[in-house]
Protein backbone atom coordinates (compact mmCIF):
# COMPACT_ATOMS: atom_id res chain seq x y z
CA UNK A 1 0.00 0.00 0.00
CA UNK A 2 1.59 3.59 -0.79
CA UNK A 3 2.46 5.63 2.11
CA UNK A 4 -0.12 8.29 0.88
CA UNK A 5 -2.93 5.57 1.49
CA UNK A 6 -2.23 4.56 4.67
CA UNK A 7 -4.74 5.97 7.53
CA UNK A 8 -2.88 8.22 9.92
CA UNK A 9 -2.66 8.01 13.25
CA UNK A 10 -2.13 10.90 15.79
CA UNK A 11 -0.99 10.03 19.20
CA UNK A 12 -1.08 12.74 21.65
CA UNK A 13 1.67 12.69 24.88
CA UNK A 14 0.73 15.71 27.10
CA UNK A 15 4.07 15.70 28.89
CA UNK A 16 7.83 17.19 28.60
CA UNK A 17 8.92 13.55 25.97
CA UNK A 18 12.55 14.73 26.30
CA UNK A 19 12.19 14.45 30.19
CA UNK A 20 10.14 11.21 30.16
CA UNK A 21 11.87 7.66 31.45
CA UNK A 22 9.18 5.71 29.80
CA UNK A 23 9.63 6.43 26.22
CA UNK A 24 9.43 3.06 25.20
CA UNK A 25 5.01 2.56 25.02
CA UNK A 26 5.10 5.59 22.48
CA UNK A 27 8.14 4.12 20.40
CA UNK A 28 7.38 0.78 20.55
CA UNK A 29 4.15 0.45 19.92
CA UNK A 30 4.00 3.56 16.99
CA UNK A 31 6.67 1.16 15.62
CA UNK A 32 4.35 -1.94 15.53
CA UNK A 33 1.22 -0.30 14.22
CA UNK A 34 3.86 1.33 11.04
CA UNK A 35 4.83 -2.02 10.42
CA UNK A 36 0.98 -2.66 9.90
CA UNK A 37 0.76 0.14 7.37
CA UNK A 38 -0.46 2.73 9.25
CA UNK A 39 1.26 6.51 9.70
CA UNK A 40 2.12 7.25 13.03
CA UNK A 41 2.41 10.87 14.40
CA UNK A 42 3.49 11.56 17.80
CA UNK A 43 2.01 14.80 19.11
CA UNK A 44 3.79 15.82 22.67
CA UNK A 45 5.64 18.94 24.36
CA UNK A 46 9.88 18.89 25.39
CA UNK A 47 11.46 21.46 28.00
CA UNK A 48 15.25 21.13 26.62
CA UNK A 49 14.95 20.05 23.04
CA UNK A 50 12.45 18.01 20.91
CA UNK A 51 13.34 14.41 21.54
CA UNK A 52 15.08 12.61 18.07
CA UNK A 53 14.84 9.10 17.29
CA UNK A 54 17.16 8.08 14.54
CA UNK A 55 15.69 4.60 14.19
CA UNK A 56 12.16 5.65 14.06
CA UNK A 57 10.34 6.15 10.78
CA UNK A 58 7.40 7.65 12.41
CA UNK A 59 7.41 11.31 13.07
CA UNK A 60 7.75 13.05 16.43
CA UNK A 61 6.20 15.90 16.55
CA UNK A 62 7.22 18.43 19.30
CA UNK A 63 5.77 21.70 20.87
CA UNK A 64 7.08 23.82 23.08
CA UNK A 65 5.34 24.96 26.10
CA UNK A 66 4.89 27.46 28.80
CA UNK A 67 7.27 26.06 31.79
CA UNK A 68 5.49 27.09 34.35
CA UNK A 69 3.63 25.02 36.97
CA UNK A 70 -0.39 24.63 36.10
CA UNK A 71 0.13 25.82 32.39
CA UNK A 72 2.28 23.82 30.59
CA UNK A 73 -0.07 20.91 29.73
CA UNK A 74 -2.76 23.41 29.15
CA UNK A 75 -0.18 25.28 27.04
CA UNK A 76 0.70 22.51 25.50
CA UNK A 77 -2.84 21.19 24.81
CA UNK A 78 -4.26 23.96 23.13
CA UNK A 79 -0.95 23.38 20.55
CA UNK A 80 -1.49 20.53 19.65
CA UNK A 81 -5.74 21.50 19.22
CA UNK A 82 -4.97 23.97 16.47
CA UNK A 83 -1.82 22.16 15.44
CA UNK A 84 -4.35 18.95 14.38
CA UNK A 85 -7.68 21.17 13.97
CA UNK A 86 -5.31 22.37 10.59
CA UNK A 87 -4.71 18.58 9.34
CA UNK A 88 -7.06 16.20 11.14
CA UNK A 89 -9.36 14.58 8.55
CA UNK A 90 -12.67 12.59 9.17
CA UNK A 91 -10.89 8.90 8.25
CA UNK A 92 -8.03 9.74 10.62
CA UNK A 93 -7.23 8.13 14.00
CA UNK A 94 -6.57 10.20 17.40
CA UNK A 95 -5.45 8.33 20.22
CA UNK A 96 -5.37 10.08 23.54
CA UNK A 97 -5.07 9.26 27.15
CA UNK A 98 -6.84 10.80 30.39
CA UNK A 99 -5.34 14.02 30.24
CA UNK A 100 -5.93 14.60 26.35
CA UNK A 101 -9.58 13.16 26.25
CA UNK A 102 -11.03 16.63 26.20
CA UNK A 103 -8.98 17.70 23.33
CA UNK A 104 -10.01 14.53 21.50
CA UNK A 105 -13.97 14.87 22.20
CA UNK A 106 -13.76 18.69 20.27
CA UNK A 107 -11.74 17.27 17.64
CA UNK A 108 -13.98 14.06 16.76
CA UNK A 109 -17.11 16.91 17.14
CA UNK A 110 -15.14 19.76 14.56
CA UNK A 111 -13.46 16.72 12.27
CA UNK A 112 -15.20 13.21 12.75
CA UNK A 113 -12.19 11.84 13.42
CA UNK A 114 -11.94 7.76 15.17
CA UNK A 115 -11.14 8.58 18.97
CA UNK A 116 -9.90 5.72 20.72
CA UNK A 117 -9.22 6.18 24.56
CA UNK A 118 -5.98 4.47 25.70
CA UNK A 119 -5.23 3.62 29.03
CA UNK A 120 -2.03 2.70 30.12
CA UNK A 121 -1.64 3.37 33.73
CA UNK A 122 -4.31 5.21 36.75
CA UNK A 123 -3.73 8.06 38.91
CA UNK A 124 -1.23 7.41 41.09
CA UNK A 125 -2.84 8.73 44.68
CA UNK A 126 0.03 11.07 45.39
CA UNK A 127 -0.34 13.85 47.57
CA UNK A 128 0.38 17.14 45.40
CA UNK A 129 -1.76 19.79 44.18
CA UNK A 130 -1.51 18.65 40.98
CA UNK A 131 -2.24 15.26 41.43
CA UNK A 132 -5.33 16.02 43.57
CA UNK A 133 -6.47 18.52 40.90
CA UNK A 134 -5.79 15.51 38.20
CA UNK A 135 -8.11 13.04 40.02
CA UNK A 136 -11.06 15.46 41.03
CA UNK A 137 -10.78 17.29 37.72
CA UNK A 138 -9.45 15.36 34.95
CA UNK A 139 -10.43 11.41 36.41
CA UNK A 140 -13.46 11.82 38.34
CA UNK A 141 -15.36 14.39 36.23
CA UNK A 142 -13.86 15.26 33.04
CA UNK A 143 -13.24 11.34 32.12
CA UNK A 144 -16.67 9.81 33.92
CA UNK A 145 -18.56 12.57 31.41
CA UNK A 146 -16.47 12.53 28.31
CA UNK A 147 -14.94 9.13 28.18
CA UNK A 148 -18.75 7.86 26.37
CA UNK A 149 -17.94 10.18 23.31
CA UNK A 150 -14.25 8.01 22.46
CA UNK A 151 -14.85 5.84 19.36
CA UNK A 152 -12.71 3.08 21.21
CA UNK A 153 -10.88 1.91 24.01
CA UNK A 154 -7.75 0.61 24.93
CA UNK A 155 -6.26 -0.62 28.05
CA UNK A 156 -3.03 -2.24 29.67
CA UNK A 157 -5.02 -5.21 31.54
CA UNK A 158 -7.89 -6.24 31.97
CA UNK A 159 -7.74 -5.85 35.62
CA UNK A 160 -7.15 -2.16 35.04
CA UNK A 161 -10.10 -1.61 32.96
CA UNK A 162 -12.13 -3.58 36.05
CA UNK A 163 -10.40 -0.71 38.04
CA UNK A 164 -11.12 2.01 36.38
CA UNK A 165 -14.28 0.91 35.85
CA UNK A 166 -15.11 0.25 39.41
CA UNK A 167 -13.55 3.93 40.48
CA UNK A 168 -14.54 6.73 37.82
CA UNK A 169 -18.02 4.79 36.23
CA UNK A 170 -16.33 4.19 32.67
CA UNK A 171 -18.70 2.03 30.51
CA UNK A 172 -16.16 0.10 28.16
CA UNK A 173 -17.76 -2.66 26.34
CA UNK A 174 -16.00 -2.32 23.34
CA UNK A 175 -12.44 -2.15 23.74
CA UNK A 176 -8.51 -3.93 23.75
CA UNK A 177 -6.41 -5.03 25.92
CA UNK A 178 -2.50 -3.64 25.11
CA UNK A 179 -0.37 -5.16 27.33
CA UNK A 180 3.19 -3.80 27.60
CA UNK A 181 6.11 -5.69 26.51
CA UNK A 182 9.93 -5.14 25.12
CA UNK A 183 11.78 -4.74 21.84
CA UNK A 184 14.34 -7.58 22.39
CA UNK A 185 16.43 -6.01 19.73
CA UNK A 186 17.00 -2.85 21.70
CA UNK A 187 16.98 -4.61 24.87
CA UNK A 188 19.68 -7.79 24.90
CA UNK A 189 22.51 -8.70 26.71
CA UNK A 190 26.01 -6.40 25.60
CA UNK A 191 29.51 -7.80 27.01
CA UNK A 192 30.72 -5.33 29.91
CA UNK A 193 33.74 -5.11 32.11
CA UNK A 194 32.54 -7.53 35.29
CA UNK A 195 32.05 -4.99 37.93
CA UNK A 196 33.71 -5.42 41.27
CA UNK A 197 30.67 -5.63 43.62
CA UNK A 198 27.18 -6.36 43.62
CA UNK A 199 25.11 -4.45 41.24
CA UNK A 200 21.08 -4.26 41.16
CA UNK A 201 19.65 -1.78 39.07
CA UNK A 202 16.70 0.20 38.97
CA UNK A 203 15.33 2.69 35.67
CA UNK A 204 12.71 4.35 35.25
CA UNK A 205 10.64 7.33 37.12
CA UNK A 206 12.09 7.82 40.54
CA UNK A 207 9.50 8.14 42.49
CA UNK A 208 8.25 7.27 46.24
CA UNK A 209 5.15 5.74 44.79
CA UNK A 210 7.59 3.46 42.83
CA UNK A 211 8.87 1.84 46.33
CA UNK A 212 11.85 3.15 46.18
CA UNK A 213 12.13 4.47 49.25
CA UNK A 214 11.53 0.97 51.11
CA UNK A 215 14.55 -0.17 48.77
CA UNK A 216 16.99 2.45 50.19
CA UNK A 217 16.01 1.72 53.98
CA UNK A 218 16.23 -1.68 53.35
CA UNK A 219 19.97 -1.42 53.02
CA UNK A 220 20.54 -0.64 56.24
CA UNK A 221 19.26 -3.92 57.33
CA UNK A 222 21.40 -5.60 55.13
CA UNK A 223 24.43 -7.91 56.94
CA UNK A 224 26.85 -5.25 57.03
CA UNK A 225 29.67 -7.24 55.38
CA UNK A 226 27.58 -8.26 52.21
CA UNK A 227 26.50 -4.82 52.13
CA UNK A 228 29.88 -3.42 51.44
CA UNK A 229 29.90 -5.57 48.45
CA UNK A 230 26.59 -4.12 47.22
CA UNK A 231 25.68 -1.58 44.88
CA UNK A 232 22.30 0.20 44.21
CA UNK A 233 22.30 1.55 40.55
CA UNK A 234 19.41 4.31 40.00
CA UNK A 235 18.99 5.45 36.47
CA UNK A 236 15.54 7.68 35.99
CA UNK A 237 14.37 11.27 36.78
CA UNK A 238 10.90 12.37 38.65
CA UNK A 239 9.89 14.56 41.24
CA UNK A 240 11.73 12.46 44.16
CA UNK A 241 14.96 12.27 42.32
CA UNK A 242 16.90 15.17 44.32
CA UNK A 243 14.88 14.33 47.71
CA UNK A 244 16.13 10.65 47.52
CA UNK A 245 19.44 11.98 47.19
CA UNK A 246 19.51 13.79 50.52
CA UNK A 247 17.75 10.48 51.82
CA UNK A 248 21.10 9.08 51.06
CA UNK A 249 23.23 11.53 52.32
CA UNK A 250 21.20 11.63 55.60
CA UNK A 251 21.56 7.52 55.84
CA UNK A 252 25.32 7.41 55.47
CA UNK A 253 24.64 5.05 52.25
CA UNK A 254 26.86 7.60 49.86
CA UNK A 255 28.78 4.22 49.06
CA UNK A 256 26.05 2.01 48.43
CA UNK A 257 23.67 4.08 45.80
CA UNK A 258 24.76 5.59 43.04
CA UNK A 259 21.95 8.37 41.27
CA UNK A 260 23.43 7.83 37.54
CA UNK A 261 20.61 10.14 35.51
CA UNK A 262 18.10 9.73 33.00
CA UNK A 263 19.54 7.53 29.81
CA UNK A 264 18.39 7.79 26.25
CA UNK A 265 16.25 4.90 25.46
CA UNK A 266 19.21 3.15 23.22
CA UNK A 267 21.70 3.00 25.95
CA UNK A 268 19.55 1.56 28.99
CA UNK A 269 20.07 -2.04 27.91
CA UNK A 270 23.92 -1.64 28.11
CA UNK A 271 23.57 -0.15 31.60
CA UNK A 272 21.52 -3.06 32.62
CA UNK A 273 24.12 -5.44 31.10
CA UNK A 274 26.22 -3.96 33.54
CA UNK A 275 24.41 -5.14 36.42
CA UNK A 276 23.82 -8.46 38.39
CA UNK A 277 20.09 -8.30 38.67
CA UNK A 278 17.48 -5.67 38.15
CA UNK A 279 14.92 -4.61 41.24
CA UNK A 280 11.06 -3.73 40.92
CA UNK A 281 10.20 -3.00 44.40
CA UNK A 282 6.36 -1.43 43.53
CA UNK A 283 4.50 -1.62 46.78
CA UNK A 284 0.61 -3.45 47.24
CA UNK A 285 -1.01 -0.15 45.71
CA UNK A 286 -3.83 -0.45 42.23
CA UNK A 287 -1.58 1.67 40.36
CA UNK A 288 0.71 -1.09 40.41
CA UNK A 289 -1.35 -4.10 41.14
CA UNK A 290 -3.23 -3.19 37.51
CA UNK A 291 0.11 -2.81 35.94
CA UNK A 292 1.71 -4.53 32.86
CA UNK A 293 5.51 -4.95 34.63
CA UNK A 294 7.27 -3.05 31.08
CA UNK A 295 10.74 -2.41 33.53
CA UNK A 296 10.48 -6.00 34.75
CA UNK A 297 10.35 -7.22 30.68
CA UNK A 298 13.26 -4.90 29.82
CA UNK A 299 15.33 -6.58 32.80
CA UNK A 300 14.22 -10.23 31.69
CA UNK A 301 15.36 -9.22 27.79
CA UNK A 302 18.52 -8.33 28.73
CA UNK A 303 19.52 -11.54 30.55
CA UNK A 304 19.22 -10.24 34.26
CA UNK A 305 17.36 -12.29 36.71
CA UNK A 306 14.78 -9.82 38.83
CA UNK A 307 14.31 -9.08 42.79
CA UNK A 308 11.13 -8.40 42.82
CA UNK A 309 7.78 -7.35 45.66
CA UNK A 310 5.00 -9.77 45.43
CA UNK A 311 2.61 -7.25 43.23
CA UNK A 312 -0.09 -9.25 42.17
CA UNK A 313 0.51 -7.61 38.46
CA UNK A 314 4.22 -9.61 38.54
CA UNK A 315 2.73 -12.74 40.19
CA UNK A 316 0.43 -13.08 37.51
CA UNK A 317 2.87 -13.25 35.20
CA UNK A 318 5.73 -14.65 36.72
CA UNK A 319 5.37 -16.93 39.73
CA UNK A 320 7.33 -20.01 40.05
CA UNK A 321 9.81 -19.04 37.53
CA UNK A 322 13.83 -19.41 38.59
CA UNK A 323 15.03 -15.91 37.60
CA UNK A 324 12.82 -14.00 40.10
CA UNK A 325 13.52 -13.60 43.75
CA UNK A 326 10.29 -12.65 45.37
CA UNK A 327 10.36 -10.43 48.74
CA UNK A 328 7.74 -12.02 51.03
CA UNK A 329 6.51 -8.77 51.58
CA UNK A 330 6.28 -5.05 50.76
CA UNK A 331 8.26 -3.72 53.77
CA UNK A 332 12.28 -3.05 53.78
CA UNK A 333 13.07 -5.96 55.82
CA UNK A 334 11.45 -7.93 53.14
CA UNK A 335 12.90 -6.03 50.38
CA UNK A 336 16.81 -6.29 52.28
CA UNK A 337 15.99 -10.21 52.72
CA UNK A 338 15.16 -11.31 49.01
CA UNK A 339 18.64 -8.85 47.91
CA UNK A 340 20.63 -11.12 49.94
CA UNK A 341 19.39 -14.03 48.96
CA UNK A 342 19.79 -12.54 45.28
CA UNK A 343 23.67 -11.90 46.69
CA UNK A 344 24.49 -15.50 48.03
CA UNK A 345 23.05 -17.03 45.02
CA UNK A 346 24.94 -14.49 42.44
CA UNK A 347 26.77 -17.12 40.85
CA UNK A 348 23.73 -18.97 39.54
CA UNK A 349 22.42 -15.13 38.13
CA UNK A 350 24.21 -15.63 34.70
CA UNK A 351 22.59 -19.17 34.09
CA UNK A 352 18.89 -17.98 35.49
CA UNK A 353 19.39 -14.77 33.13
CA UNK A 354 19.40 -16.83 29.89
CA UNK A 355 16.32 -18.35 30.66
CA UNK A 356 15.13 -15.12 31.38
CA UNK A 357 16.16 -13.75 28.13
CA UNK A 358 14.12 -17.19 26.21
CA UNK A 359 10.81 -16.17 28.17
CA UNK A 360 11.22 -12.83 27.63
CA UNK A 361 11.71 -13.40 23.34
CA UNK A 362 8.92 -16.01 23.39
CA UNK A 363 6.60 -13.88 25.75
CA UNK A 364 6.92 -10.35 26.35
CA UNK A 365 7.50 -8.71 22.90
CA UNK A 366 5.93 -5.45 22.10
CA UNK A 367 4.66 -7.30 18.83
CA UNK A 368 2.06 -8.85 20.95
CA UNK A 369 0.19 -5.30 22.21
CA UNK A 370 1.18 -3.54 19.06
CA UNK A 371 -0.47 -6.05 16.54
CA UNK A 372 -3.60 -6.43 19.24
CA UNK A 373 -4.26 -2.56 18.81
CA UNK A 374 -3.00 -2.55 15.04
CA UNK A 375 -5.80 -5.00 14.22
CA UNK A 376 -8.49 -3.00 16.62
CA UNK A 377 -7.97 -0.32 14.93
CA UNK A 378 -8.32 -1.26 11.50
CA UNK A 379 -11.31 -3.03 12.52
CA UNK A 380 -13.42 -0.31 14.03
CA UNK A 381 -11.61 2.24 10.86
CA UNK A 382 -12.31 0.34 7.59
CA UNK A 383 -14.55 1.39 5.10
Amino acid sequence: MPESENKKIYWINPDRFDLKPDKSTYLESSRILLENDFQVFILTGYKGKPYLSESASFKIVSFKALQFPGFFRVNLLLKIFFWLKKRLKNNDILIVDAESLIVGVLLRRIKGCFLQLDFRTIPAGRKTLKSFIDETIVWRVLLRFLHRFASGYSFNTESMRQELSEKFGLKTDDYVICHSGVNCQVFKPYKTDKEKKFVFIYHGTVSEEKGLKQVILSLLEINPQMKENIVFRIYGSGLDYKKFIKMVKRLGLDNTVEFKGLLDYDKIAFEISKADAGICPFPDKAIWRTASPLKVFEYLSCAKPVISTPVSSNKRILADLPFVIWAEGFGSKDIAAAIENAYRRRDELNELGKIARDFAMSNCTWERSGNSLARYLKEKTQD
